[in-house]
C-alpha cells in the first residue's frame, strides 16, 4: 500500500490489543510478527507502540490488514465495524 501522506511504500502488518488494566497495549506488529500464535506468540519484537486511548480489556484483540509509514511514523488500518 502507499502512504497517502508521503507517497512511499508502506509495510503490511497487524495491530495487536492486550491487557488486563485500564491502560492496554496497543501496538503494530509486522505481518510476520503478528501472524505468530501459540507459544511463539510470546516472542514478537519490532512492535511499535500506539498511543491512543486508555481501555480495559480482559484478553487480547487482533486487527490484521493494518500499515505502517516508517517515513511518516503513521499507521493506516482497514477495519471491520459492528453496528
Amino acid at each position: 500500500m502507499v502512504c497517502p501522506i508521503c507517497g512511499k511504500e508502506m509495510t503490511k502488518g497487524g495491530i495487536i490489543l492486550s491487557g488486563k488494566r485500564i491502560s492496554g497495549e496497543f501496538k503494530w506488529y509486522p505481518q510476520n510478527e503478528f501472524d505468530k500464535k501459540g507459544l511463539k506468540a510470546w516472542d514478537r519484537s519490532d512492535g511499535k507502540d500506539i498511543n491512543a486511548m486508555d481501555i480495559s480489556l480482559m484478553g487480547v484483540e487482533k486487527f490484521k490488514d493494518t500499515y505502517f509509514c516508517d517515513t511518516c511514523n503513521k499507521i493506516i488500518g482497514i477495519f471491520t465495524i459492528n453496528e
